[in-house]
C-alpha cells in the first residue's frame, strides 16, 4: 500500500460501466472526499475543475491530500448509469514541513 505525504496531490480514477460490462458515461458523476477530520467535500463533473472525463466511461478526480491521516474516496454517477464506486483508503503521513492545523 501506498503512504502519501501531507500535501501530496492525488489521482483517484473512477470506471462505469453498463449492465453488458462495457464503459458507459452516466448522466452525472459526482467524487465525494471523506478527509481524516470527516469533513465531506463533492466535487461534480462540468462543475469543478478537479473532476475530469478521460474517457468513456472513465473519469478522474484529482486533489491535493492537505491534511496526514485516512483519506476516503467514493465516486457516484447518476441518471443513465446510477453505479456508486469507493477507493481503498489512501494513508496520508505527516510531514515536518507542514503546520498542523
Amino acid at each position: 500500500m501506498t503512504i502519501y505525504t501531507w500535501g501530496s496531490q492525488v489521482k483517484v480514477e473512477a470506471s462505469f460501466y453498463d449492465e453488458e460490462g462495457v464503459l458507459a458515461d452516466p448522466t452525472s458523476v459526482t467524487f465525494t472526499t471523506l478527509a481524516p477530520d470527516m469533513t465531506l467535500t463533492d466535487y461534480a463533473y462540468l462543475v469543478d475543475a478537479e473532476v475530469t472525463r478521460v474517457s468513456a466511461g472513465v473519469y478522474r478526480l484529482t486533489v491535493t491530500l492537505d491534511a496526514p491521516g485516512t483519506w476516503r474516496f467514493r465516486a457516484e454517477g447518476g441518471g443513465a448509469l446510477t453505479v456508486a464506486i469507493e477507493s481503498q483508503p489512501i494513508p496520508v503521513a505527516d510531514s515536518p514541513f507542514y503546520e498542523q492545523p
